[in-house]
């Protein structure tokens, strides 16, 4: 990948990627650093096909993000229950994304978060549209019955 190719990438996803990061982080410092190490992932080993870069992009961004709380989960001591439930106006929509499956809330975050469209999803998760249409129905219905 040539470096314009790769700033022409950062700055169209850049914001995208950061807010599907903290939708699973919700600390800044730990999405920007998520968002960091998966542009430097795309750079050092792109995808063959430049129109792949973006579903690329977002799977490590998840796998990043899941990887920062699997360590913090394991270094910090519990927390108060009460205090977990999120931050700003958002805080009761991400407590609830968290009560989902993962791969019903990734589906979601993908969607909601990083703006993936179906196809793009499906190519992603290498399901077929239909059936990331039909998981992510089934998804928003578990959310609403959270909710």
């Amino acid at each position: 990948m040539e470096e314009t190719e790769f700033r022409e990438i950062y700055e169209k996803y850049k914001a995208d990627a950061y807010r599907l990061s903290y939708s699973y982080l919700r600390k800044p410092e730990d999405a920007e650093e998520a968002v960091h190490e998966s542009f430097l992932a795309l750079w050092k080993k792109p995808p063959r096909k430049k129109e792949r870069a973006k579903s690329y992009l977002f799977s490590v961004v998840v796998r990043k993000s899941l990887d920062m709380l699997r360590k913090r989960a394991r270094e910090a001591p519990p927390l108060d229950e009460s205090r977990v439930a999120g931050s700003g106006d958002y805080g009761y929509l991400y407590a609830a994304l968290d009560k989902l499956r993962e791969k019903d809330s990734g589906l979601l975050r993908l969607h909601y978060f990083a703006g993936l469209g179906l196809a793009e999803i499906a190519k992603a998760r290498s399901m077929s549209a239909e059936a990331v249409k039909k998981a992510m129905e089934r998804a928003r219905n578990a959310l609403k019955e959270i909710i």
